[in-house]
């Protein structure tokens, strides 16, 4: 919420492609839903910080479901952790003790992380 009133802008479009151009086309879809969740409202301008809190207090908060876009993002970051770290292990066997410790750690947070998500989506 705080975007769009901070922005106040009549068109989004210019924000959206951008995000489109440099390749985050999901970032540019949770924006357009956001942008469409906040312009259901009829809103006046909000004139001071008092004000805002007040609102903020209020609880009103745009209400999108990005928890889809969010896990797929995570699932690809934890894969793509364990590969690297096999890709580290494999291209340079020999290794210091601090660069060992960074590969395991690498994998078992991509491990865990993959793990997590997967108990997230039988959940959900």
């Amino acid at each position: 919420m705080q975007y769009f009133e901070n922005k106040r802008k009549k068109d989004y479009s210019e924000v959206i492609n951008a995000l489109k151009t440099i390749g985050a086309n999901k970032h540019a879809e949770v924006l357009e839903k956001a942008e469409n969740e906040f312009r259901k409202k009829n809103r006046k301008m909000i004139e001071s910080v008092e004000e805002y809190v007040e609102i903020a207090l209020e609880g009103e908060s745009l209400e999108i479901n990005i928890i889809p876009e969010v896990i797929m993002s995570l699932e690809w970051l934890f894969t793509m952790m364990i590969f690297f770290s096999g890709y580290l292990f494999f291209k340079h066997p020999q290794t210091t003790t601090a660069s060992l410790i960074f590969r395991i750690t690498l994998l078992a947070v991509g491990v865990v992380g993959l793990i997590a998500i997967k108990i997230i989506k039988k959940n959900n």
